[in-house]
């Protein structure tokens, strides 16, 4: 019988199996000791599946293994498949023409809350003045429209301070593109404007820090926990699709359990995330950022709360075959505030990542012409100088570049202990997938 052929392969210890990654197709495998140990011998000493059988009294476990090295190409028979020449041509290929899938739409800067890492700095000094008016915002709709957009996600500050939020909302609507919206929830509490709001929206997140009132409030204000969660509960009743981001801080950092709780047993979907580097997050003092000691507390709680979820067989959403190979800012999305600003994503709206303005120019123009445009579209995993020597990029698409820039300095640079964090919760989330779909293998 003729020898598999291996391409180039990473190996990772996680939970005392073995991960055989094929980074290229980014395809995997999970084994135990003994299939990996069949295994090893296929792929670093060149045995024949036909020697292998030989020598091994399980010739069913032989098989077993071939056929998941086969199944999820980590290895191949005979020529070199198509799916390689399909990698590299991917590699090379620019995302120059890409269209815009989602279109953040900053609608005021002005919030009624003050939260102590707000990356956008919002408050309830900050003055609507000069934000776009209703007929400025629709016509910016259809020009998004144009340009192939799907979604527009209304995002602030707050974007229920603005008194015509539900026309905007709407209208988008019935251009048939996606309606979402992130909200701290405390305008929406009463039955009529959540019904509203469900009718609309595709999908509302709400903030909501832990379901301990005080853990909440110390990051977010007095009586706020009250508020998002009466928002919460007002959409629930109305049949919203509803998710919560979570931001970690000195002032909850135990607190996900909790929230993971409610969330599943609502069929809410969660976003957990440590206070990032941006806006009010640069001041550590007044943001409560996570220390180094904190950040790694932090992922071992995350990480006992992935295998609780595997138990209860919460599986990842990591996919087989899936490539990332940029985190879309630029490209995927973008993002405009309320004076008409165009930026290269929701967060970067910083003063060097001013693509144009749509009140002295043509949307299309600034997305298809402007140099931070053109330029961010060319920045990829595969040249970003410590992303292309890593095996887990195609899964993360580099990182968020914008926290990557406020960190580093460099939008093309990179955050070691943050890659440190993203490998482990990657190596998590490759083995728990394996549990679920080893099982349904046909030997």
């Amino acid at each position: 019988m003729e020898k598999l052929s291996f391409p180039e392969l990473s190996i990772y210890r996680e939970s005392n199996d073995y991960i055989i990654h094929n980074f290229q197709l980014n395809s995997w495998v999970v084994l135990n000791e003994k299939e990996y140990m069949i295994a090893s011998e296929l792929i670093f000493n060149k045995k024949s599946v036909g020697e292998l059988i030989g020598v091994i009294e399980d010739k069913n476990l032989v098989n077993y293994v071939v056929n998941l090295l086969l199944l999820y190409k980590i290895g191949f028979r005979g020529e070199l498949p198509q799916d390689y020449n399909d990698y590299f041509l991917n590699v090379n290929n620019s995302l120059e023409g890409m269209k815009p899938s989602v279109v953040y739409f900053v609608t005021t800067y002005k919030c009624n809350l003050n939260c102590i890492y707000c990356y956008a700095e919002s408050s309830p000094q900050r003055s609507m003045d000069g934000d776009l008016t209703t007929e400025e915002a629709l016509n910016m709709f259809d020009e998004i429209k144009e340009l192939g957009a799907k979604t527009i996600v209304f995002t602030g500050g707050e974007a229920f301070l603005r008194k015509d939020i539900f026309e905007l909302m709407e209208y988008v609507k019935s251009l048939n593109m996606k309606v979402n919206v992130i909200t701290n929830g405390s305008l929406i509490q009463n039955k009529k404007k959540a019904e509203r709001l469900a009718k609309v929206a595709n999908l509302v997140t709400i903030s909501l820090d832990s379901m301990n009132e005080n853990e909440h409030d110390k990051n977010r204000g007095k009586g706020t926990w009250a508020k998002a969660k009466n928002a919460i509960d007002l959409l629930l009743e109305s049949g919203c699709n509803i998710k919560i981001n979570q931001t970690i801080t000195k002032n909850n950092l135990f607190s996900s359990e909790q929230i993971l709780k409610f969330t599943k047993r609502n069929k809410i979907q969660l976003k957990i995330i440590p206070t990032s580097s941006l806006g009010r997050g640069k001041n550590d003092e007044l943001s409560q950022s996570l220390n180094q000691d904190e950040r790694r507390e932090f992922e071992k709680e995350l990480y006992r709360l992935s295998e609780e979820d595997l138990e209860n067989n919460n599986y990842s959403s990591i996919k087989q075959f899936e490539h990332r190979k940029h985190c879309g800012h630029g490209s995927g999305e973008f993002s405009i505030d309320s004076k008409g600003n165009v930026y290269l994503c929701k967060l970067m709206h910083e003063p060097n990542m001013l693509a144009g303005n749509i009140k002295a120019q043509e949307l299309s123009k600034i997305y298809h012409q402007s140099p931070l445009f053109i330029e961010a579209r060319k920045r990829t995993v595969y040249n970003l100088p410590e992303c292309k020597k890593c095996t887990f990029k195609e899964f993360c698409g580099g990182g968020c570049r914008a926290i990557q820039a406020s960190e580093t300095g460099d939008i093309n640079g990179t955050n070691y202990l943050e890659c440190i964090y993203i490998r482990k919760s990657f190596r998590k989330q490759m083995w728990n997938y394996f549990q679920k779909s080893k099982k349904e293998v046909l030997i």
